[in-house]
């Protein structure tokens, strides 16, 4: 069986929540708490139906890039933090 690949087309504009997760690489928790402090701005239609435009999102990201560190960054601050301690 094939694993799906999530690929969110980049000309894009809108996207709905699965798409925006994608598209940032955040979480559903983060978005909605994002949200919810008024940091990310999105739209409704329908009852529940939310949805982000691509620009929204790319100021999202450029905003919070320190939210999102690399693999390698990471393993750096711990190795950084260790050596201080010891």
């Amino acid at each position: 069986m094939k694993e799906k690949e999530a690929v969110v087309a980049v000309d894009k504009i809108w996207f709905n929540e699965k798409e925006a997760i994608n598209y940032t690489g955040f979480g559903r928790t983060e978005l909605f708490l994002n949200r919810d402090k008024g940091k990310l701005s999105y739209r409704t239609y329908g009852k529940r139906k939310i949805i982000y435009s691509r620009s929204d999102l790319d100021k999202f990201i450029e905003n919070n890039t320190h939210l999102v560190l690399s693999v390698d960054e990471q393993l750096k601050n711990i190795m950084t933090k260790r050596k201080k301690i010891l």
